[in-house]
């Protein structure tokens, strides 16, 4: 019988990576000779593993690493480039870093992201021995400057909706403050994507909306300018739908009724 080749191979770990040591031994788990041990807070686990078995052993482990280290990874960096935030404001951040991450391919079903995750594992393996957390710390600036991007996005992406909310609230201080010009508008936006306008109390000949804006910025400005005493939206047939609307219902509030015509 042929003898079989074995690999001797030692996993280090710390206490705070223990909630996916499970994964780990399961990664190894047909390893032969096991034996753990521990010293102050670093974790050893030491096996041998037949040469035919290491490679899908490292895709496991390395699987296991992107569910569970992973996000710990991304949180910390979160810690490290946002200390002024509070504890649930980097949580915040760092699960959609994490899930925008996911989406550029860094996640543990990506095979292709798995595999040359396992591979640099392997090839991190120091006679034999692999520190999980200085492979974390080390060997992974690459994916460190990609996670950085999905943090830096998901903080651009907070700060705009930020600044939306306070121009919205600026918007309706605007309209507390104005004297209505008008009593009422009626307005729907036509199958050739016109708005159309009735207006009725206003002092003198309404204006057109201006044609150098694009036709909802010119609404919407129009409509600040003249703060209506009441705004009502048409909707319905041969009527189409705008994004503008729901920025009208947020400025003006009660003052916007929408009409469903049927004809």
């Amino acid at each position: 019988m042929k003898h079989e080749k074995r690999v001797e191979i030692c996993l280090y770990w710390q206490e705070k990576q223990n909630h996916w040591a499970d994964e780990m031994a399961q990664a190894f788990e047909k390893g032969k000779d096991k034996t753990y041990a521990r010293c102050g807070k670093q974790m050893r686990l030491q096996l041998t593993l037949a040469q035919k078995d290491v490679e899908p052993a490292f895709r496991k482990l390395a699987r296991a690493f992107v569910r569970k280290e992973q996000p710990t990874l991304v949180l910390s960096l979160v810690q490290k480039q946002l200390p002024q935030l509070s504890m649930e404001e980097q949580s915040f951040v760092a699960e959609f870093a994490e899930a925008l991450a996911k989406q550029q391919g860094m996640n543990a079903e990506n095979d292709i992201y798995v595999r040359r995750l396992a591979h640099r594992m392997q090839t991190c393996m120091v006679d034999g021995s692999l520190h999980l957390e200085g492979f974390a710390r080390f060997r992974l600036a690459d994916l460190r400057r990609r996670w950085q991007k999905c943090i830096e996005r998901v903080v651009s992406m907070a700060v705009l909706r930020y600044d939306w909310a306070q121009q919205l609230d600026a918007w309706r201080i605007q309209i507390s403050q104005s004297t209505s010009r008008c009593r009422l508008v009626r307005v729907h936006k036509n199958l050739k994507g016109q708005f159309v306008l009735e207006v009725q109390g206003y002092q003198g000949e309404p204006p057109g909306l201006p044609e150098e804006q694009p036709a909802e910025e010119a609404l919407l400005s129009m409509l600040l300018s003249w703060a209506p005493e009441c705004i009502e939206i048409q909707l319905g047939e041969n009527r189409q739908e705008s994004w503008v609307y729901e920025i009208i219902e947020q400025v003006f509030g009660p003052r916007v009724k929408i009409r469903w015509c049927q004809h």
